[in-house]
């Protein structure tokens, strides 16, 4: 954790995606906290604290997974952590017992004190011995509706350790389809409690932690991990086992789940004893390529083959009265699974679901349809109303509100305070409602199961270009806004692929673009046939350069062992809880905004002073800023679209470098620079281009470097300051070759 916190246990949840987790922890703890990042990894570590019967409990939330192989960046997480590896590089707390000492607020010592050290030997703790750190309990959450399939990780970790609490979630989804399941059997057979439970109806939360604390006391504990029977392998497990006890592994590694990791395949595991003792490395490698010259068959398949049949056998008696599914979810999966109608309807249901966000948001392209209509006041009032207008009026009452109390004692003061700072906080507002909104119709999409359904139609498209069909949602979230579009990557399990996806991101035209492109298009083309193609091409380039970049990047990024496979498990068709979307929306969107937006209001402040200082000081005047020395620094560059007049290519280079702040600046900018009182479409006109230099301008516009927010956002989701300079290198890359090359083609055609 970031501070010291005084706890009595940690409680790490785990869970397969869509049990469940994010319900049942949001009821429990309310508001989890992003508190880091797991050591190494692009992953947040989401941690929160709870009071129960007078004991604290940490509750860590590990990433979804579906197994413990160690093969996504998730799985690697959930098994290090389990297994201890973390250590206090991600706990950082002292024992509760500390509370109860006078000496507490001034101890220097607590780690040496002989009450808390005698403590926690009382109570088994591991905190003595800091590179050994598992957590007290491991709550396990399953799906009670496809108990079979979530069962799974539950069986993995019950070999890696017995201090375990099953929550069987979605126990009245069950219940209401006729079903029942006999807990207490399924708690004999795994050796573990087993509590049924309803995360959205908070049913028998209390039972569960009560259950929590008795494993943590030792109460009730089974005496060893789970053990299944392998079969043909077991004698080879037994091999393999005593050879690992020569390796003389920490304790927290069970040897019996060692020699089946080992069986797997598992490198890490290999790795790790041979740095202890290659000996017996080469002996362990021995009886494994004879288990696999025996069998002729990849192993790890036959033990997860093994693991189903002892799921199938050990639920076969305990569920109940079961009966046949309703009729309409069927009709869902067969539209969806159909090669030909699925991707069609997948499609279809995101272009609406999307055209209302950005009609809610924006009013377009909504009033344009009204306006074809002859609705023209009732499209003025869609525009006038929208989300983003309403928004910005107050931000913009707000922002004249402090400039006007400021401005009497300061003029730059007044500036700085209302442009510098509240106008980078305003940035953050304007589309904060809008990442809120998206992330709020992804997590219902989620949680009534159609998300997975899209990615499973999609994928046959999404195939052609190495990628899977989760690469639909960052697209189509990103025409909205890249910020919610890169954001929308963490579903992605393969490391290259997520990385490919964010960097790529940036190249779809967001609605702030959009209004760019609309404006210069209706200026610079009078023909509407002229405006059609402009409008048309410069929208399909953008979604060709996002995939073949997507490909590119996730090759390059592409981790040994990772390929291309769309690997996830399709819900039941439910209906979707508006009050859990709103929850991982407001998570989601709280913690980007916590993160990013302090970054986002420096450059804003960086930016305001670029623009409004120069060698002589303050200026009103924006030709005697620093950004102006800049742009005319850097005027050359609309040389390559044929630009020859000095006056206008600065210009257009310094509205260049407004638009950073905000694309829509690119408009306030180019009209600012020219004579006071003129409208855009006026300015734009006085730099007396040709459509062929506009088409080339406006191709270069929509590509080039991004607005801060979305620059913050790709440093958030890849921790990499080098992959974001990486990223915008690249777009100011294919922005300058694509739109000159554009530019002197057309120049030849036409």
């Amino acid at each position: 954790m970031e501070e010291s916190q005084d706890i009595d246990l940690v409680v790490a949840v785990a869970g397969s995606p869509n049990v469940g987790k994010s319900t049942l922890l949001n009821r429990l703890v309310g508001a989890l906290s992003h508190v880091g990042n797991w050591p190494g990894k692009t992953v947040d570590i989401i941690a929160g604290v709870i009071e129960y019967k007078g004991y604290r409990i940490q509750i860590v939330d590990l990433p979804g997974t579906y197994g413990l192989s160690g093969v996504t960046e998730e799985e690697d997480i959930t098994r290090k952590y389990l297994l201890g590896e973390y250590g206090e590089r991600v706990h950082k707390h002292r024992r509760a017992i500390c509370e109860s000492c006078p000496f507490h607020r001034t101890c220097f010592f607590s780690q040496l004190c002989l009450v808390r050290l005698f403590s926690d030997f009382l109570h088994r703790r591991k905190k003595i011995y800091q590179r050994i750190y598992t957590p007290d309990v491991v709550l396990i959450i399953v799906d009670a509706t496809v108990l079979e399939k979530t069962l799974y990780l539950a069986i993995s970790i019950l070999e890696l350790t017995p201090n375990a609490v099953i929550a069987l979630n979605k126990i009245d989804e069950l219940e209401e389809r006729g079903m029942s399941i006999d807990t207490q059997a399924l708690s004999k057979r795994l050796g573990v409690p087993v509590i049924p439970i309803s995360a959205l109806k908070g049913k028998n939360i209390d039972k569960l932690l009560d259950a929590i604390l008795s494993v943590w006391r030792r109460r009730i504990s089974a005496r060893r991990t789970l053990r299944i029977n392998y079969g043909i392998l077991e004698h080879y497990i037994q091999r393999i086992e005593s050879l690992v006890r020569k390796a003389k592994l920490p304790p927290n590694y069970p040897r019996r789940w060692v020699a089946i990791r080992l069986l797997e395949g598992d490198h890490e595991l290999f790795s790790k004893i041979k740095s202890l003792h290659d000996g017996v490395s080469s002996e362990i490698e021995t009886v494994v390529s004879e288990v696999r010259k025996e069998l002729g068959d990849d192993v790890s398949a036959v033990i997860a083959r093994i693991r189903y049949n002892y799921i199938a056998e050990i639920t076969r008696d305990i569920i109940k009265k079961k009966v046949e599914r309703v009729p309409e979810l069927s009709l869902i999966d067969r539209v969806f699974t159909h090669p030909l109608i699925g991707p069609i309807a997948s499609i279809l249901l995101l272009f609406v679901i999307f055209l209302a966000v950005f009609s809610i948001n924006l009013g377009f392209p909504l009033n344009i349809a009204l306006e074809s209509l002859g609705m023209s006041s009732l499209a003025e009032l869609l525009e006038e109303y929208s989300l983003v207008s309403l928004v910005d009026y107050l931000v913009s009452l707000g922002i004249d509100y402090i400039r006007a109390l400021i401005e009497p004692y300061s003029v730059t003061l007044a500036s700085f305070i209302a442009d510098g700072v509240l106008g980078g906080f305003g940035l953050i507002m304007t589309f904060f409602p809008l990442i809120i909104l998206v992330l709020f119709l992804i997590s219902l999409l989620e949680d009534s199961g159609l998300a997975a359904r899209i990615t499973v139609a999609i994928d046959s498209l999404f195939s052609k270009f190495g990628l899977t069909g989760r690469a639909v949602f960052p697209l189509m979230l990103s025409m909205g806004c890249n910020v919610p579009g890169i954001m929308s990557t963490r579903t992605v399990m393969g490391k290259g692929e997520r990385l490919g996806l964010i960097l790529a991101s940036p190249f779809i035209i967001c609605q702030a673009r959009l209004i760019v492109l609309i404006a210069i298009i209706t200026v610079a083309f009078t023909s509407p046939i002229q405006q059609t193609i402009a409008f048309l091409s410069i929208f399909l380039i953008s979604i060709l350069l996002y995939l073949i970049m997507a490909t590119i990047f996730a090759r390059i990024f592409r981790e040994e062992g990772e390929v291309r496979a769309l690997v996830m498990d399709i819900p039941p068709v439910r209906r979707p809880s508006i009050r859990v979307a709103w929850w991982n929306a407001w998570i989601m969107g709280k913690e980007f905004i916590k993160k990013a937006g302090t970054i986002i209001v420096m450059l804003s402040m960086l930016v305001w002073f670029l623009l409004s200082y120069g060698p002589n000081g303050y200026t009103v005047d924006p030709d005697e800023t620093y950004g102006a020395i800049i742009g005319k620094t850097l005027a050359p560059i609309a040389h390559l679209w044929g630009i020859s007049d000095v006056n206008v290519a600065w210009k257009i280079v310094f509205a260049l470098i407004y638009g950073f702040i905000a694309k829509e600046g690119l408009l306030v900018a180019i009209a600012q620079l020219s004579s006071k009182g003129v409208s855009f479409e006026e300015a734009w006109l006085s730099f007396g281009l040709t459509p062929i230099q506009s088409f080339a301008i406006l191709l270069f516009f929509m590509t080039y470097v991004p607005c801060m927010a979305t620059v913050i956002t790709i440093r958030y989701e890849t921790k990499s300051w080098r992959l974001t300079l990486l990223s915008i290198v690249i777009l100011l890359i294919t922005a300058t070759i694509l739109s000159t090359i554009t530019y002197h083609i057309l120049a030849i055609i036409f």
